[in-house]
Order: C-alpha cells, then structure tokens, then sequence
C-alpha cells in the first residue's frame, strides 16, 4: 500500500470506512444474496444471455484530486453496475464506443457465468461495426 500515491490511499481508506467493519453474521449473510442474484442472473441469461450497461453513470472523475467521503460514497454509486459484476463474478468486457467534449464514452457488455466467450464475441461484433473510434487526449481533465 505505500506504493500508492496519497489521494488514492485517501479514497481507499474512504470505501473502508464506508463499509464498515465485517463480522460473521454480516459475512454469512452477504455470501446467502450473492448466492441468491447469481442465480437470478442465470435466470435472467436463459432469456437475455447478454446484458450491455453502462460502466458508470456518471463523468470519470480525476485521478489526482483528493475527495471527501461523501464524493467517495458517490463514485461507487455510479459504478454499482460494475462493482455487482464483478461480486457476482460475471464475465464482462469494457469497450468504447465513443467519445463526448474529450471524454470517452463506454459501455460493458455482461454474459453468463463461465460464458466469457459471448462477452468477447459481442465485443468483437460491436467493435467491428463502430469503426476506429477517435482516440481520447491522454492528458485530458480526469487525468494527472
């Protein structure tokens, strides 16, 4: 963790204090709902076996700026997609689609558990239709 520059130390400590700390019976409970909407999902992938989302709902936020807790608590709001997909161990594959004033525009195309090989497949579709996408100024506002 000393590696890590100190506005990031200071969000991950944020997300900590945010979550609280686990105890068994919290633990235990968490894994019982995990369990339960990964086999809502699996459900859900017999009829729609790809599901595209956005990877956040908001604009990225810049790298090298401090945050409060409460702007912390905000930018995992808006990327409570991809935080479930990845707690529920779905495959996903990120990919642009586009570019905004400077900002780049993605989206995440969701499969069925162990069924990655759709995930890449739509990307690879969707990627070959949509062309080069412009690409985005490495030094641009969320950037340091």
């Amino acid at each position: 963790m000393a590696a890590y520059p100190p506005e990031i130390l200071g969000v991950l400590q944020s997300i900590i204090d945010l979550a609280g700390r686990p105890d068994h019976l919290r633990s235990v409970l968490t894994y019982m709902t995990r369990q339960s909407l990964q086999r809502a999902w699996a459900e859900l992938a017999l009829e729609r076996p790809l599901v595209v989302g956005p990877v956040a709902t908001c604009v990225p936020f810049e790298r090298s700026k401090g945050y409060a807790p409460a702007e912390v608590a905000d930018i995992i709001q808006s990327l409570r997609l991809t935080v479930a997909v990845n707690a529920l161990g779905l495959p996903s594959v990120t990919l642009p689609v586009g570019e905004s004033e400077g900002l780049p525009q993605v989206v995440q195309i969701i499969g069925p558990r162990f069924r990655e090989d759709l995930c890449l497949d739509a990307a690879a579709a969707v990627e070959a239709r949509a062309g080069a996408i412009t690409p985005i100024d490495p030094r641009g506002p969320w950037s340091a």
